[in-house]
């Protein structure tokens, strides 16, 4: 039995089940810091869209001579979180909604400014509704190229004038009624108003 170490056997088992507690000790630490971080960036996210939002109304309420493509290109390039300097650039969280908050605003002043026209230029119902689609045309165009800004003033401008539309096809509608009872009132009172020939007869002298 020279040379053999009765107790190795013990040891190695030993040394294994420590090093086996070890590692799964370490991955719970580092379970644990993964959710943590993953919370932390998950909080940074909603307030980078509370700061973007804030941002784009700032840009859009300041600067209303800016194009759209200046205004997106006037960005803020950080924010800050509890003490942290964010980039923006690398936070997609925070250019996506500055960029459909800006589309919003967009989308929204242009419906304001088209019936604004309407009312100013006292275009008729009838032809309000291809005035629109000019205006929009006129007004967007092919937009700016960023699909978050150019979806969300879309979005805006097509719910706002599409309710807009119903309302104006009703008006056309009114008139078109309107205009067709008064030349039936006046063919009706025309008619009652020419004396009745019919029937009356001629006595010879």
């Amino acid at each position: 039995m020279d040379g053999i170490n009765p107790m190795a056997g013990d040891m190695t088992n030993a040394f294994n089940k420590f090093f086996g507690q070890l590692e799964s000790a370490t991955n719970a630490i580092q379970d644990a810091n993964f959710e943590v971080e993953k919370q932390r960036q998950l909080d940074i996210n909603k307030a980078a869209k509370i700061e973007a939002v804030t941002a784009a109304q700032r840009t859009f309420e300041n600067n209303p001579s800016l194009s759209k493509q200046d205004m997106l290109n006037a960005m803020p390039s950080q924010f800050r979180y509890e003490g942290e300097t964010i980039e923006t650039a690398e936070r997609r969280s925070y250019s996506e909604t500055y960029s459909a908050a800006l589309g919003s605003l967009t989308g929204t002043r242009a419906y304001y400014d088209f019936a604004n026209q309407i009312a100013e230029k006292k275009i008729l119902p009838e032809n309000a509704e291809a005035a629109s689609t000019a205006f929009w045309t006129k007004t967007f165009g092919e937009g700016t190229g960023n699909p978050y800004h150019d979806a969300a003033a879309q979005k805006v401008w097509t719910d706002n004038i599409q309710t807009w539309r119903h309302n104006n096809r009703k008006e056309v509608h009114k008139r078109a009624n309107e205009k067709l009872a008064a030349v039936t009132n006046k063919t009706v009172f025309e008619r009652l108003s020419k004396p009745k020939l019919a029937g009356l007869s001629i006595t010879k002298v």
